[in-house]
């Protein structure tokens, strides 16, 4: 791991090792993206990067990253994409990342938060993406989301939302991906998506919706918006 093979690189990636080198503690500080994807990455390395105040994407998937481990984000405030998915984050550390002025994607997929810690995002009102797939969110936790007006794509598949879920999202107007693969919606949700009229495409892959459903879905989204419908291989 030779830090002088670096130059000028804005982009680092050093993913799936079982180590980390004492090298990346030590990073230039105009590195724009950085990826430790699948690296036993924590805190303890996060404090040395403090100087890394360009950086704008980060991939801690699957890391040792936890909510503590959240408060040490106040120096990246130039952070855009944060990806966090698969670590040790329950959720009670997220309301640290309100102080992010410019971060649009958030990506927290397969992590289990607690109940109620969905409140912690709805600071983050500039969001145009978030993913909460399989993160055991249910329906009151999706009242926070409604506060993040600037929503554009929506992740809440894998979880145990069900139509009255659904209602909390009628106010996120910009959203135009939804995707609810193996939740328990049924078709009779989907008046709740009504005025989302920027829609243009909605995944809902489970067993309470299927083709005959098609033609009322279709009535409850704008014409152009792509669904696709289809049954699951296997039980969700």
């Amino acid at each position: 791991f030779d830090m002088d093979l670096f130059g000028d690189l804005q982009a680092l990636q050093f993913t799936y090792k079982k180590s980390v080198p004492e090298g990346l503690l030590h990073l230039p500080s105009d590195i724009r993206k950085l990826n430790v994807q699948g690296t036993p990455v924590t805190g303890l390395h996060i404090k040395h990067w403090q100087n890394l105040t360009e950086l704008e994407e980060i991939n801690l998937t699957g890391t040792q990253v936890n909510d503590q481990d959240l408060a040490l984000f106040k120096h990246f405030q130039k952070l855009k994409i944060l990806h966090l998915g698969n670590t040790l984050i329950k959720g009670s550390g997220l309301s640290n990342l309100g102080g992010i002025p410019h971060m649009k994607a958030l990506h927290l997929g397969n992590n289990k938060l607690g109940i109620g810690t969905t409140q912690h995002l709805s600071s983050l009102t500039r969001l145009h993406i978030l993913d909460l797939t399989n993160t055991g969110i249910q329906d009151d936790d999706l009242k926070p989301i409604s506060n993040l007006k600037s929503l554009e794509w929506l992740w809440l598949s894998g979880n145990r939302i069900t139509d009255n879920g659904l209602t909390h999202l009628s106010e996120l107007t910009k959203l135009k991906g939804l995707y609810l693969n193996h939740t328990l919606v049924t078709f009779k949700g989907f008046p709740s998506l009504k005025p989302l009229r920027s829609l243009e495409t909605v995944w809902i892959v489970n067993r309470k919706v299927n083709h005959t459903h098609i033609g009322y879905l279709k009535s409850h989204l704008p014409e152009d918006c792509f669904i696709n419908v289809r049954q699951p291989a296997h039980n969700p």
